[in-house]
C-alpha cells in the first residue's frame, strides 16, 4: 500500500513524458508538412561571385596602344563595378597597364608621359627600361599594394639554380609599394636589353625573393596565369593584334615596334586605336544582349570605320623590318648617327652607344626566330574566342558579367564623338584618329 502512490506518481510522469514527446513529433511532422506544402527550402550556400579579368599581354613600346583601351576601361566601365568583382592580369608592358587600372592612376596621364621619352628610346631600346622605372616612381601612390593584393596578377619568369632552372610564376601579394614596383620592373626586363644578369627582387625586409625575367614567355596553355580562378571572366587586350584577343588593332604589329617605337604621331595613333576598339568591342556586345529574343537595349551608337591610316602605317612597318633586316650591317652605323645628330655623345657614353647599336645590329636578323616563337604561343593559347557563328562558353560569360543595365549606362556615358585626340590633347569632335 505504501508503494502504490509512487508508481502511480511515476506511472503519471512516463505518461506525461511520452505525450510531451509526442506533441513533439508531431509539431516536426506538421513543421515539415507545411514546408513541404509551401515548397520552401533552406537558403543555398552563398556562390564566390565570379570576376570579371581584364588581362593585357606582353607588348614593349605597344602597350600604348593597352593605355588606350585602359582609359576607355577607365572612363566609361569601371565606375559601374564593384571593386570586388574585378580583377587584372599583365606580363611585360602589359603588366604595367593593368597596375595603373588596379590602383586608379590616371590613364591620359600616365600615356603622355610614356610617349614624352620617345625622344630618347627611339634609336635605343636600351633605355626604355629606366623610362619605366621613372614612370613607376612618378605614378604608383603609396597604397598602391594595398589596392592591388589578390586583385592584380604579374607574369613573371622565375630563374634558380636548381631544377626546375626557368618557370613561370605569377605574383598577386606584395608587401610594400616598393616589391610591387620590383615585380612590375621584372616583369619588363627584356634579356639583353634590361641586362645579362635575371632581375634580383628583393623583400620588404631585404630578403632575396629570386631573379626573375620577362613574363613574354609562357602561352597559357603551359601556366594559367591570366585569372585567379577556372571560374572567372576573362577580357583580353592584345597590343601585338594576336587573333586571340578581344580587343586588338586590325593587323598585326611589326616586332621591332615593340622596343625600337615608330614616331610620336603613330604612337598616339596607336593609344586612339585602343580606345577606339575598346569602345568599338563594347558596342557590338550590346547589339547581342538579347532577351527572349527580343533586343533589350536600343541600337548601339555605329562605331565608325577605321579607315587605312592605321593600317597603312601598321603595312609600311613591316616593310621597315623587312628592309633594316636585309641590310643589317648598315643599321649600326645608321642608329649611331641618329643618336649623334640628337644629342653629341663623348667618351664612355659614345663607347657605350657604340656597343648598344652593334647589339641591336646582330640582334635584327634573329627576328624571324621570334616570330615563329611567337605564332606558336599564339596557337598554344588556350583562351582563345570562338571564331563561330556560335558563342564559345567564354562569351557566354562575358555576356553574364556584363548585364543589360551596366551595358545601357555604358553606351549612354561614351559617345564615339568623343575619344583621345590622336596628338594627345584630351578629347576632339574631328574624324576618327585612327583613320
Amino acid at each position: 500500500m505504501i508503494g502504490k502512490p509512487h508508481q502511480a506518481r511515476e506511472i503519471a510522469w512516463s505518461t506525461n513524458e511520452s505525450s510531451a514527446t509526442a506533441a513533439e513529433k508531431r509539431a516536426r511532422t506538421m513543421d515539415g508538412l507545411h514546408h513541404r506544402g509551401t515548397k520552401e527550402r533552406p537558403p543555398a550556400p552563398a556562390v564566390p561571385r565570379r570576376k570579371l579579368t581584364f588581362s593585357f599581354d606582353s607588348s614593349g613600346w605597344l602597350y600604348v596602344y593597352h593605355l588606350g583601351a585602359a582609359q576607355f576601361l577607365q572612363r566609361h566601365l569601371l565606375p559601374h563595378l564593384p571593386r570586388d568583382s574585378v580583377a587584372f592580369s599583365g606580363s611585360s608592358g602589359g603588366a604595367l597597364v593593368a597596375a595603373a587600372l588596379c590602383t586608379g592612376i590616371e590613364i591620359e596621364e600616365l600615356a603622355a608621359f610614356v610617349i614624352g621619352c620617345h625622344y630618347e628610346c627611339q634609336f635605343n631600346p636600351f633605355h626604355m627600361l629606366p623610362c619605366a622605372e621613372a614612370a613607376l616612381k612618378k605614378y604608383l601612390p603609396p597604397d598602391a599594394h594595398i589596392l592591388c593584393e589578390n586583385r592584380l596578377r604579374v607574369l613573371l619568369t622565375r630563374v634558380s639554380t636548381k631544377w626546375p632552372f626557368v618557370r613561370p610564376e605569377a605574383m598577386t601579394t606584395f608587401a610594400t609599394k616598393e616589391v610591387l614596383a620590383g615585380a612590375l620592373r621584372a616583369s619588363c626586363h627584356i634579356p639583353i636589353f634590361g641586362g645579362m644578369r635575371p632581375y634580383a627582387l628583393t623583400g620588404a625586409a631585404g630578403e632575396a625573393l629570386g631573379a626573375f625575367y620577362d613574363g613574354l614567355f609562357w602561352p597559357s596553355v603551359f601556366f594559367a596565369w591570366r585569372a585567379f580562378d577556372r571560374s572567372d571572366t576573362l577580357l583580353k587586350v592584345s597590343g601585338l593584334g594576336w587573333p586571340t584577343a578581344h580587343i586588338r588593332p586590325p593587323l598585326p604589329m611589326p616586332m621591332n615596334w615593340t622596343v625600337l617605337p615608330p614616331s610620336e604621331k603613330t604612337l598616339w595613333r596607336l593609344y586612339a586605336s585602343g580606345y577606339d576598339d575598346a569602345a568599338r568591342f563594347f558596342d557590338r556586345r550590346t547589339a547581342k544582349m538579347k532577351v527572349d529574343g527580343k533586343q533589350v537595349l536600343p541600337e548601339p551608337i555605329p562605331a565608325q570605320p577605321r579607315g587605312w591610316m592605321l593600317s597603312k602605317l601598321i603595312m609600311l612597318g613591316w616593310l621597315h623590318l623587312v628592309f633594316i633586316t636585309v641590310l643589317f650591317p648598315l643599321v649600326a652605323p645608321y642608329l649611331v648617327c641618329r643618336q649623334l645628330w640628337r644629342r653629341p655623345l663623348r667618351g664612355a657614353f659614345l663607347t657605350q652607344s657604340l656597343k648598344q647599336t652593334l647589339i641591336i645590329a646582330i640582334l635584327l636578323p634573329l627576328w624571324p626566330i621570334v616570330g615563329v616563337y611567337l605564332l606558336c604561343r599564339w596557337l598554344l593559347d588556350s583562351d582563345a574566342p570562338s571564331s563561330s557563328g556560335v558563342d564559345s562558353l567564354e562569351d557566354q560569360r562575358l555576356d553574364a558579367a556584363l548585364p543589360p543595365s551596366l551595358m545601357q549606362r555604358v553606351r549612354l556615358n561614351s559617345p564615339r564623338r568623343k575619344r583621345p585626340s590622336s596628338r594627345g590633347r584630351g578629347e576632339t569632335q574631328s574624324p576618327s584618329a585612327t583613320g
